[in-house]
């Protein structure tokens, strides 16, 4: 009995954006006050704006 090869493919990486923070707000484990910058994966977008974090 043989076993199939297993794929060695790594999982794509998530595209990031950079948004515009409204709020202090915490993002892998740093502080950010309104007005920074910081990048998030495109999913993170809808979540973010809906909570009135980013612009």
């Amino acid at each position: 009995m043989t076993e199939e090869p297993q794929s060695k493919t790594a999982p794509k990486p998530a595209n990031r954006v950079k948004v515009k923070l409204r709020k202090k707000h915490r993002h892998q484990g740093k502080d950010y006050k309104p007005g920074q910058e910081i990048a998030v994966r495109e999913d993170q977008v809808k979540w973010l704006k809906s909570h009135g974090i980013i612009e």
